[in-house]
């Protein structure tokens, strides 16, 4: 009842400037996740706090190692982190002892994995 009080025209600049938004929204988690993940691994790599901000570098190491393949990578990470986060969800529903195994042990395996396998994409660089 209410949207019948919404011209159509509203509706549709809306709808098109969501969808606009939305995917420069994406374009940029993409763009942010990639630097951050290589700025991250300069940190723990140089074991300070400014290596992680040196953009010039983290472009180079970026391209030496391959943006498709850090693409890819990160994808693949994603996909399972999310496969396991699912899995963890589930083992939580047990009564009383889910929630447990899932902070305790679920959370953490998946914080591994996901470092470990980034460590492994930019040990080879």
């Amino acid at each position: 009842m209410i949207t019948a009080a919404i011209p159509k025209s509203t509706i549709g600049t809306f709808t098109n400037a969501l969808t606009v938004t939305l995917v420069i929204a994406i374009i940029l988690f993409i763009i942010f996740s990639l630097i951050s993940t290589t700025g991250l691994v300069r940190f723990a790599k140089f074991e300070r706090g400014t290596e992680g901000l040196r953009f010039k570098e983290i472009l180079k190491d970026m391209s030496k190692i391959g943006f498709v393949k850090i693409i890819v990578t990160l994808i693949v990470i994603y996909i399972i982190a999310f496969a396991l986060t699912v899995v963890i969800g589930l083992i939580g529903l047990i009564p009383y002892i889910g929630v447990f195994i899932g902070i305790f042990v679920g959370v953490p395996f998946i914080l591994l994995f996901m470092h470990r396998a980034i460590g492994l994409l930019y040990a080879d660089a």
